[in-house]
């Protein structure tokens, strides 16, 4: 499972050279419990993809849909587009904020 924190719409959600901050961790069975550190109060957008074949690649079959997992702060409802880094926002305040993010599997 891998993360990037963006602190701007500048490459969200999928340049992860953009972020802010990046993390890959092993999958577990069940809830997968991620920290982040190091983050200074603020506005920021989290895009997550389950990796599944390790690649580190958002991998997409010919008609460009997601075969992997994927979501996003906020749990937006995913439609016809990538959603806007506005739309998946959240405030960073003090020393610890707490968000769930669902996967959306489309295939």
């Amino acid at each position: 499972m891998c993360l990037s924190v963006f602190e701007s719409d500048r490459g969200f959600p999928s340049s992860s050279g953009d972020a802010v901050q990046n993390k890959c961790v092993a999958v577990t069975t069940g809830l997968q419990v991620i920290q982040i550190q190091g983050l200074k109060p603020g506005s920021y957008a989290v895009a997550v993809l389950h990796d599944a074949n390790g690649d580190q690649k958002a991998n997409r079959n010919g008609l460009g849909i997601p075969m992997e997992g994927f979501g996003f702060s906020r749990n937006p409802t995913i439609r016809f587009r990538v959603p806007r880094f506005n739309e998946t926002a959240i405030a960073v305040k003090g020393k610890q904020t707490k968000i769930q993010i669902r996967l959306n599997h489309l295939i």
